[in-house]
């Protein structure tokens, strides 16, 4: 697997999905108290949209390791699972074992 740093429309990218999301989650609410829609679809459609943007990131970005540079992927269970801020995830290097804030690198052919 080939990996490149995130770059400034990357994470326009990413922002444009996670608006788009909530602006169709909104969009649900609004229907949901509009028309008394069983309020459970606008949670099952939360679970269901936080599933595809987590499986949307793992399969679009890897991390590198602060300490020693080497770069890797996560499952989804860990994308799930591990702290993060924006372009960082809190998680153990398979190189060389230390865990740490490790930086977002995207993924390429």
């Amino acid at each position: 697997m080939r990996f490149r740093p995130v770059t400034p429309q990357d994470s326009e990218r990413s922002i444009l999905v996670l608006a788009v999301f909530i602006g169709l989650l909104a969009a649900l609410l609004v229907a949901t108290i509009l028309f008394t829609l069983w309020p459970g679809y606008a949670l099952l459609f939360c679970a269901a949209g936080v599933l595809a943007l987590t499986l949307w990131n793992v399969a679009a970005y890897g991390y590198q390791c602060p300490s020693c540079q080497h770069q890797f992927q996560i499952g989804l269970f860990t994308a799930i699972g591990t702290p993060h801020v924006w372009n960082k995830k809190l998680l153990r290097c398979p190189a060389c074992g230390k865990r740490d804030w490790a930086s977002a690198i995207v993924k390429t052919k």
